[in-house]
Parts: structure tokens; C-alpha cells; sequence
């Protein structure tokens, strides 16, 4: 079932991660709003652009994975600036692997 991402203007402007207990100055950029280095996009590629620094998303399902570190994020905090409209639907997914196509299923291998 194809679902519709409803106008959906996800914007990331700014995405980090940073181990719990550690300083800002820590913090690892995972979106640099300049290219898609390190995500992979599935299904619906064409749902997603980079637009003034953002990563837009509008049309149908479609999921940005993040693939730039093969290690996987461990209590950590996940910094984010985002803006919707009315009538979107979107998230955030964690532990998930990339996966061709469907809603990302939670990643359940030993860390």
C-alpha cells in the first residue's frame, strides 16, 4: 500500500548526535544540508530534495536511512530542527538498517 506523505514539508536543517554524557563540541553533523552524503534514500527517491539547506520530503512513502556510520548509535542524544505543515505525517525512526522498501522495521541484532 502506497501512502501519500500528504504535503509533507519535513525540512532537517540540522541533525547531530552526540554520546549522552559528552559536550556539545562532541557532536557528530549527520546532515550538512549541502549534499545526501551519508543517507540512503528508499522507494520513492524523487520524494525527497535538498531545498535552502533543508531536506524536503512531499510524495509518496519514502525513508531517508541514515548509512554513514556502520557502528550503530548507542545512548546517545539526536539534536533536530524540523519544521511541518498542516496534514503531514512523517518521523523519526532509530535502530533501523536500510531496508528496499516498506515501514523501517526496528533493528533487533546484538550490539
Amino acid at each position: 500500500m502506497k501512502r501519500s506523505l500528504l504535503a509533507f514539508a519535513f525540512l532537517f536543517l540540522i541533525a547531530g548526535i552526540a554520546p549522552a554524557d559528552d559536550k556539545k563540541e562532541d557532536w557528530k553533523i549527520i546532515f550538512d544540508g549541502k549534499s545526501l552524503d551519508g543517507w540512503k534514500i528508499n522507494e520513492n527517491k524523487e520524494s525527497w530534495k535538498l531545498e535552502n539547506g533543508a531536506l524536503v520530503a512531499n510524495g509518496n512513502r519514502s525513508h531517508a536511512f541514515y548509512v554513514g556510520d556502520d557502528k550503530p548509535f548507542k545512548n546517545f542524544e539526536l539534536e533536530v530542527e524540523c519544521q511541518t505543515k498542516k496534514g503531514s505525517n512523517g518521523g523519526i525512526f532509530f535502530h533501523t538498517k536500510y531496508q528496499d522498501s516498506g515501514w523501517p522495521i526496528r533493528d533487533t541484532s546484538p550490539r
